[in-house]
């Protein structure tokens, strides 16, 4: 494991060589604003250890004795009530013993701090595993999957989250096992735990709620981050930071972007469900979750296709018209430009069917006219009337299919949709409503839609049982 010592914190590291207690510094392996991460070597047993010193640069800082003290001594009391708290949570996950979950071996007290030691796994990283699939599929998945829910649920079970997934704590034994290592103390903690006393995120793979001051975190906290774990396998990328996806989500789904014969387009869902921003939306346990996750894999699945990289053979479109078109549709939707045209070329028997389909993922009649008219020269020439607007993209783009989308619902529907939303899903309802209506061309349309959202079968039903009966004449 290479050493990530570029964070602030690294400059408080103590140096190779400095022992305390039984152990002996070899070397920094990371550093993060709560702690440092380091290898050390056990003097007695001549074995090699991971030992986690708390240092939440935030209110602490080393000393010239190597002590960790508070930067301002109004912040002694903060820094002992961390201290003692985390102490408490580490002798807790110390009793969870599971084999693909890195054992705690010792706890004490050095430097007024606290530091756990743990055993030292050797293997290659989640990155190196990946790297070595010639064809990742279902099965290769899960072989890493099942293994860290069983893990997580026996630290659930113990009312104990994890609370920093992320590929870098994952690594693959050469038995092909994974091993989840235990991140720095200031992000461990028990299921009472709220966001507030986390001393920091992961980008890309904290769930939203632990932005949140209050936030409560729950088991599907770290459901969403070891399904953001399964996005970066399967599409090579970092999902979207969630507090981003909040203000606009533009993270293509895996049904959308990564539909192949190697998964079931139902175990695509799953991990999508798992990534949702509303926890209410997620899995709530990681038993219930890796079942699921089994039965998608185990279904036969014939409908699923891969995405088509170039245009149907039903209409020419030059590749330098798809890249100026998908540039064009990025300044109005961002990354997810490229998943929409995809989706739109692999339907569209014509250029008119293929404006309409993209115009239709733009919500407001001006902004429709707006894109249409910038990719109109960009017409085939095999098309008839290739700088001409089609009568039906005209129609909407002069605000007939604006009035379909949106006018045909009532605003005060759309209100109490928005608020009963926001009862299951919290502050996401308002993205999501927006998304549905700008697709919909009537009310159940725009009902089993918002239901589809939820992602929980039963939570969708009770949605769906709702509007009808509420706005069903």
């Amino acid at each position: 494991m290479a050493a990530q010592d570029l964070h602030p914190a690294g400059a408080h590291a103590l140096a190779p060589g400095y022992e305390w207690a039984d152990y002996r510094v070899l070397r920094l392996l990371a550093s993060g604003c709560d702690g440092l991460t380091y290898l050390a070597e056990d003097k007695i047993l001549g074995t090699t250890v991971v030992i986690r010193e708390l240092l939440p640069i935030r209110i602490a800082t080393r000393s010239a004795s190597s002590a960790v003290v508070p930067i301002f001594s109004q912040q002694a009391g903060i820094l002992a009530d961390t201290v003692r708290r985390l102490t408490e949570e580490a002798r807790q996950i110390a009793a969870v013993r599971h084999p693909n979950v890195a054992r705690v071996l010792r706890l004490f007290i050095a430097n007024g701090t606290v530091c756990t030691v743990s055993e030292y796994e050797t293997g290659a990283s989640l990155t190196a595993w990946r790297a070595q699939q010639v064809k990742l599929d279902q099965r290769a998945l899960l072989s890493m999957l099942l293994p860290l829910l069983d893990g997580l649920a026996a630290m659930h079970s113990a009312a104990f989250l994890h609370g920093g997934i992320c590929p870098s704590r994952i690594r693959v034994r050469s038995d092909g096992s994974p091993v989840l290592f235990l991140p720095t103390l200031g992000l461990l903690g028990t299921q009472e735990t709220n966001a507030e006393q986390r001393l920091s995120v992961i980008p890309g793979y904290t769930a939203m709620e632990n932005y949140c001051l209050n936030g409560q975190l729950t088991a599907a906290s770290d459901l969403y981050a070891l399904a953001a774990v399964a996005y970066t396998l399967i599409t090579g990328a970092r999902p979207v930071d969630a507090p981003l996806r909040l203000q606009d989500d533009t993270q293509p789904r895996l049904v959308d972007c990564a539909a192949s014969s190697a998964f079931s387009t139902e175990f695509l869902r799953l991990i999508d469900q798992a990534l949702s921003l509303g926890p209410a939306y997620r899995p709530q346990g990681a038993a219930a979750f890796a079942q699921s996750l089994i039965q998608a894999a185990a279904a036969v699945d014939d409908a699923i296709v891969a995405v088509p990289p170039q245009l149907p053979a039903v209409f020419a479109l030059e590749p330098s018209a798809q890249s100026a078109i998908q540039s064009a549709l990025a300044e109005y939707i961002g990354p997810i430009a490229s998943v929409v045209l995809k989706k739109a070329l692999s339907s569209a028997g014509d250029w008119p069917a293929l404006m309409v389909a993209l115009a239709g993922n733009l919500p407001e009649a001006s902004v429709q006219k707006e894109f249409l008219q910038q990719i109109a020269h960009l017409a085939p020439p095999t098309q008839a009337g290739q700088h001409a607007m089609p009568a039906a993209v005209a129609s909407m783009a002069n605000g007939a299919a604006s009035t379909a989308l949106h006018d045909s619902f009532d605003p005060e529907m759309l209100v109490q949709l928005e608020s009963e939303l926001a009862n299951q899903i919290g502050a996401i309802a308002r993205i999501v409503l927006k998304r549905c209506v700008a697709r919909a061309t009537n009310r159940q349309e725009l009902f089993k839609m918002l239901a589809d959202e939820m992602g929980d079968p039963a939570l969708g039903k009770k949605f769906l049982d709702w509007a009808n009966a509420r706005f069903t004449v």
